[in-house]
């Protein structure tokens, strides 16, 4: 008998040190909810003999959507943070186009861009009451990578868009109103909008 109650204490105390390990583990990693979605989209249309007419094309697109909220145990504030992406090409016709500089001969048919999103918000919150904060609001709304006009397909001049060329947003402080954890309404007495074109010649170009 004095073996078991032994042994029962000894495995008392080892899940005892476990469970401690696990709170100092959950104390340290408090605070931060992450997560998001990605998706690949692709679709092909192919028009045989249609007698309304109608033009063969192949677009690729990808989204992200991520989010990261930082809320101490003591629940006094918040920091939101989201963060939306989208990349997508298509290519309009068959695989072959009409060499520009040589109507006889052909050339391959590029994909082009046809959506480019950068989006980011990030909102910091202090409570007033339960479901009231004092709050700061950042925004910035741009694009991934270069573009050209729509009917330069073939990249024959200078591109007329890129990261931060242009890139504009909002900057406000209001009051936050978040009866649930994922539902708020966001009033700002105080807001300003920013532009900002990071390329001289785009911003010479208007």
């Amino acid at each position: 008998m004095f073996a078991l109650k032994a042994a029962n204490a000894q495995d008392d105390e080892i899940k005892n040190k476990a469970a401690e390990k696990t709170t100092v583990k959950d104390i340290k990693d408090t605070g931060w909810v992450k997560g998001g979605f990605f998706s690949t989209n692709l679709s092909n249309t192919t028009f045989s003999n249609w007698a309304q007419g109608g033009t063969n094309n192949t677009a690729i697109i990808a989204n992200s959507s991520l989010f990261a909220i930082y809320r101490p145990e003591s629940g006094k504030y918040i920091w939101e943070n989201y963060l939306d992406l989208a990349y997508g090409v298509i290519r309009s016709g068959g695989g072959k186009i009409e060499d520009p500089n040589n109507s006889s001969a052909k050339i391959t048919n590029p994909f082009v861009k046809n959506e480019d999103k950068f989006v980011f918000l990030s909102k910091y919150g202090r409570k007033i009451h339960e479901k009231l904060s004092v709050a700061g609001l950042f925004s910035l709304n741009t694009q991934l990578v270069q573009g050209w006009a729509g009917t330069d397909i073939l990249r024959q001049n200078s591109h007329v868009s890129n990261f931060l060329a242009q890139g504009f947003g909002f900057v406000s402080v209001g009051i936050d109103y978040k009866p649930q954890p994922y539902f708020s309404i966001y009033a700002s007495p105080i807001t300003a909008k920013y532009t900002t074109v990071r390329e001289q010649r785009l911003a010479d170009l208007g």
